[in-house]
């Protein structure tokens, strides 16, 4: 059984970061198909919690990554139907996986609470955040670039193929106050600024790799999640938003722009030429149960299909 809310062999695991010293390994799951299993059966979704008397597998975090968990965990559940059937060892109890959004920061907030079993998170772990967890391991889901976008219908499409740095940190400080600022030959309209909430990992990656420091315009339009961003930015032609480029590339309405001449894709993130680009991290404190350990491994291995489906690149392309 799978639950979504919105603002969702033996191989070892990757770990990316680890503190206190404590190295985890996982086995893996059993691969094979099983046809008997139940169907997904959504449901309504509850406050978030990690208790041990909970049934519920519990994920929660960035945005981002919350439709790629929420794909992975009905095909995870659709597949196996039950624990034991995943692995052996484990109880013969219907699998249930709640996944949930709320942002990257949030993800990590959760964890470290342990309202959330895996916390998602699409930035890297700042110091405090590592404090915060204690005892934790990351694990590398995919990685995917910060891109810059707008409406095909924007005005800046088929004028501008890109923008430089030092454009984007004008416009997004608040500079640019109509298209004609930006080139003499546009409309006298107003240019209107999408952002995401301080914390999550499209923002994070704005503040450190365009921003230097400085604030975001106070003007902007600020959307708590990804998906509420996109679906504004197809109805205003007037706007320019940061957001996940998997959004755009699976949107027939949305263009990115190249940023300093290099056009964002999974291309240019693996050779390092697009410089905003993130993780996608699966963060865990303490040692996992053993249902935790079983869907992460599934997530590093099968699931990496469902990455890529995403438009995401995937952890085994990725490292």
């Amino acid at each position: 059984m799978f639950v979504t809310s919105k603002p969702n062999l033996t191989r070892p695991a990757s770990i990316l970061y680890c503190t206190g010293f404590a190295f985890l390994f996982f086995t893996g799951c059993n691969t094979e198909d099983r046809s008997s299993s139940p169907p997904v059966v959504p449901q309504t979704s509850e406050a978030v919690s990690a208790h041990a008397d909970d049934a519920r597998l519990r994920v929660g975090g960035s945005t981002t990554m919350m439709p790629i968990l929420n794909q992975i965990a009905m095909d995870f559940t659709a597949r196996y139907g039950t624990w034991d059937r995943a692995k052996t060892g484990l109880p013969h109890e219907p699998i249930i996986i709640h996944v949930t959004g709320g942002g990257s920061s949030a993800g990590i907030k959760m964890t470290a609470a342990q309202t959330v079993a895996i916390g998602l998170c699409s930035r890297d772990l700042e110091e405090k955040d590592r404090l915060a967890l204690g005892v934790h391991a990351s694990f590398l889901v995919g990685k995917d670039c910060v891109a810059i976008a707008a409406a095909k219908s924007n005005p800046l499409v088929g004028v501008k193929k890109g923008l430089t740095k030092a454009e984007l940190a004008t416009f997004f400080g608040g500079g640019y106050k109509t298209f004609r600022d930006i080139d003499s030959s546009l409309p006298n309209d107003e240019c209107i600024l999408y952002a995401r909430t301080p914390g999550s990992g499209s923002s994070e990656i704005i503040k450190d790799h365009i921003m230097n420091g400085r604030p975001i315009s106070p003007a902007a339009v600020v959307f708590s999640s990804q998906t509420e961003l996109v679906e504004n930015l197809k109805e205003q032609p007037r706007a320019v938003a940061f957001m996940s480029y998997a959004q755009v590339k699976n949107s027939k309405m949305l263009i990115a722009f190249e940023v300093d001449g290099v056009e964002p894709n999974n291309r240019n993130v693996t050779s390092g030429r697009y410089k905003l680009s993130r993780p996608l991290l699966m963060i865990v404190k303490g040692t996992p149960s053993a249902k935790t350990s079983c869907f992460i491994e599934y997530v590093l291995h099968e699931g990496q299909a469902v990455v890529a489906s995403h438009g995401c690149l995937p952890a085994r392309v990725a490292d």
